[in-house]
This record gives C-alpha cells, sequence and structure tokens, in this order.
C-alpha cells in the first residue's frame, strides 16, 4: 500500500483531486483488497499522466526533445571515444596482450553501460529538466523509447539471430523510468 501511495504522490495524484489518497486509504481500511487499491492507483496515474501531457504538450515535446538529444550526444561521446579509439589502437597494433586483455573486458562494461546506466542517466536528464511535471513528462519521453523500441531491437539483431533483442528495448524503458523517478534533492528554503 505504501507503495502504491508514493506512486501518486510521484506522479502528483493529490495535486489534481485532494480527497483521492484518503478515499482510498478509507475504502482499503474497511475491507477493499490490494487489488482493487493497484487498479485505482493506476487509473489515477493514466488519468494524471494523460491530463498532464495533454495540457502541458509543449512540456511534454520538450522532454521526449531533450531525452533525445542527451541519447544522441552520450551515444555519440561513447562510440567516438571508447568504441573507435579502442578499436584504433587495436589496428595500430600497439596493445600488447594486457592492452588485448583490457580491450576484451570493452563488451561487458559496453554491456553494462548500454543496458543500465545510459537509461538510468536519461531517465535523470529529463527529471532534473522538468521540475513541475517531472514523473509525467519522464513517462511521455520513456513512451517515446517504448515505440522506438521495435526499431532497437531489429538493428541490434546479430545477422545469425532471428530474434530481437527484446532486453536491450525493455531495459532501455526500465531504466529511464528508475532514472527519472529516483528521488530528487529537496529544495533549500530559506527558513533555518
Amino acid at each position: 500500500m505504501n507503495f502504491a501511495m508514493w506512486l501518486l504522490q510521484k506522479f502528483g495524484v493529490p495535486e489534481r483531486n485532494e480527497s483521492l489518497i484518503g478515499d482510498l486509504i478509507e475504502e482499503r481500511a474497511a475491507g477493499r483488497s490490494t487489488l482493487w487499491l493497484w487498479g485505482q492507483s493506476i487509473a489515477a496515474i493514466a488519468d494524471t499522466v494523460t491530463r498532464d501531457l495533454r495540457d502541458h504538450w509543449v512540456l511534454a515535446l520538450r522532454a521526449i526533445g531533450i531525452g533525445w538529444a542527451a541519447t544522441f550526444l552520450i551515444s555519440y561521446f561513447w562510440y567516438m571515444v571508447v568504441t573507435q579509439g579502442v578499436a584504433w589502437w587495436w589496428k595500430l597494433g600497439q596493445m600488447g596482450p594486457c592492452g588485448r586483455a583490457l580491450a576484451s573486458l570493452l563488451f561487458p562494461v559496453n554491456l553494462i553501460v548500454n543496458l543500465v546506466i545510459w537509461p538510468v542517466a536519461l531517465g535523470w536528464i529529463v527529471a532534473r529538466t522538468h521540475g513541475a511535471r517531472t514523473a509525467s513528462m519522464v513517462l511521455g519521453f520513456a513512451a517515446s523509447v517504448a515505440l522506438c523500441a521495435p526499431w532497437v531491437c531489429v538493428q541490434c539483431v546479430p545477422p545469425d539471430s532471428a530474434e530481437p533483442n527484446l532486453i536491450l528495448a525493455c531495459s532501455g524503458v526500465l531504466g529511464v523510468l528508475v532514472g527519472g523517478l529516483l528521488p530528487q534533492p529537496r529544495k533549500r528554503t530559506g527558513a533555518v
């Protein structure tokens, strides 16, 4: 129940419907099931996110634009500096046995960066640049990532494999949500 209430707070549901959380707690105490509570919570979050994205569509487009711009900048940096840098040294034959062992570690590091660190960082960037409606804007960007996931799956399939890389696509959406919903630092007030 606490997690459902936290999600409602995070998505700004009390701002739109002040009495909803109190009503949900009362109904749950009166004997309603956990499934009912989650259904009501998800419906309230969906309604709030839909209204936020509709009412603040320019902000939503900005969130999506910032998220994709950060994606291209990070991917360009990662590709040019890390991947091409190691490949360049490899081609020049400058690597000894230790250097080749270090270069072989690039694959797992690249996997961790692409599956975990990168999506979380993107969600965090979108959240930090959209203070008022943070969760809704992060969810809007995550939806755009999910819409591009089939294309990413097809592009990342090795030539000898027939299955799309669903782990890569799903980790992107989940990472953006985790990074965007991380606790934000509290703003300092003038009172001491």
